[in-house]
């Protein structure tokens, strides 16, 4: 079809062709800064002005240590665009701008309204619904001293903060091995019904591969975050317009809880691993008393936020590698980014996510392979499903058994075999462990 109208023509003409095209008409693409992140340490850079243009480093000048030299790692490749040379980072890191994106939130339709409803519900003293109703969250103070969800002139959001990483090359077994980290955050004050929806999800940046940063090397890309985070908490965001308020309003913005698995979650807090000496992120238990499950001795006693900063602050003012393993043996606690926000408490505001939780089956593993509850139902004829004992293993148990038998030695020995000597023993009332199965679970 010819058009000949010029009006016309010039309407088609400017409508855009791919999807980049509409992002840049529409003025939908997100607001980001990109760093050169350093492939060793992991510690973002931004652009730095050099006789008027904006260049990276060329090399890493972090000190991981305060004695320690810099780490000198190159940061940037060359690259040819438009028909030019440039450097261009080797380990990109795009952060998204939060103030941006909570801003284009507030000028959708509906959400001041459905923000200012689902702060003032609140549930009822035996019955919570929703997170957001939890103590933590609505005992949460603004800088006023007063509830922070309780304004009245500001428009006031809690966030969730999450961090985990994914393999981009999908979990194949002969596949590639690498790992890309994820930083993003929920706005809890809306109902769970929009506040998953991919709109109102906030992906702060992808920190980079191909391997997960360790222990402390987050702690830099972490903070590019918190900054932001705490200007929102501190003197808020003011918006020239929103949806309901053509004038202007300013808004606050706080991350309530960090919502993880367990790893992702010590990353962020800054405590050790389930495998380190002090294993526990909320008591004082150490390694030698992991069996100790009696909650009235010492080291069940919960940590409080004044221990966990107070032994932050002493590792983050360590000076040298020297010292900070000797803290980090002892206490299992290092300095996190997030210790700078007034309000975050790492001894109440972390959650294991439901994801891990409950879909991926970590509590149906921890119930019935390591405490153990997974024994079968009695059968009568369970004696003649269990395998023959032969009468060399019998005798086996037996002389086993004559030796005051420890743990190790017990273990050795099939579950025909103890059930055979428990029989011979008077003491077949008491077997609980059923079915055909010959090895025993490793508890």
């Amino acid at each position: 079809m010819t058009i000949k109208d010029p009006e016309e023509k010039e309407f088609l003409n400017n409508i855009p062709k791919d999807a980049r095209a509409a992002r840049k008409a529409f003025d939908l693409d997100p607001c980001i800064i990109t760093y050169a992140c350093c492939p060793v340490c992991s510690y973002p850079h931004e652009l730095t002005d050099n006789d008027g243009q904006k260049r990276y480093p060329a090399r890493c000048t972090f000190r991981r240590y305060k004695t320690s030299q810099p780490c000198g790692a190159r940061l940037t490749k060359n690259q040819v665009k438009d028909g030019e040379s440039i450097c261009v980072p080797i380990r990109p890191f795009a952060l998204q701008s939060f103030q941006v994106f909570v801003g284009a939130m507030y000028s959708r339709e509906g959400i001041e309204e459905t923000v200012r409803r689902t702060n003032v519900c609140l549930a009822d003293d035996d019955d919570l619904w929703d997170i957001k109703e939890g103590s933590s969250i609505q005992g949460l103070t603004g800088p006023d001293g007063k509830p922070f969800l309780h304004s009245t002139d500001e428009l006031r959001t809690v966030w969730s903060l999450s961090y985990d990483g994914f393999n981009p090359y999908h979990n194949k077994a002969a596949g590639k091995s690498a790992s890309v980290g994820s930083l993003g955050m929920a706005c809890l004050s809306l109902p769970p019904s929009l506040r998953y929806l991919a709109e109102n999800l906030f992906l702060a940046g992808l920190v980079p591969g191909r391997k997960q940063p360790t222990l402390d090397e987050l702690d830099p890309i972490l903070l590019l975050l918190v900054k932001p985070l705490l200007n929102s908490y501190n003197t808020g965001t003011w918006y020239s317009r929103t949806y309901e308020h053509p004038e202007g309003r300013r808004s606050r913005e706080a991350v309530a809880v960090t919502v993880c698995d367990l790893p992702g979650s010590r990353k962020l807090t800054g405590c050790a691993g389930h495998s380190a000496n002090k294993f526990c992120s909320l008591c004082h238990l150490h390694k030698d008393d992991i069996n100790n499950i009696d909650q009235s001795t010492p080291g069940w006693q919960r940590c409080t936020y004044d221990e966990h900063k107070k032994a932050a602050e002493a590792w983050l003012a360590a000076p040298n590698k020297t010292q900070w393993k000797r803290l980090w043996k002892i206490n299992g606690v290092r300095w996190s980014p997030l210790l700078l926000l007034p309000y975050w408490d790492p001894t109440e505001h972390v959650v294991v996510d439901a994801m891990h939780n409950l879909f991926l089956g970590l509590v149906r593993h921890h119930f019935r392979e390591v405490i153990g509850t997974h024994w079968k139902e009695q059968k009568e004829n369970d004696d003649e499903d269990m395998p023959a004992v032969s009468a060399q293993a019998l005798e086996k148990g037996r002389k086993i058994m004559s030796k005051s038998p420890t743990r190790t030695k017990l273990h050795s020995l099939t579950i025909s075999v103890l059930r055979a000597l428990c029989l011979e023993r008077n003491l077949g009332h008491l077997v609980k462990q059923q079915g055909s199965r010959t090895k025993k679970w490793p508890f």
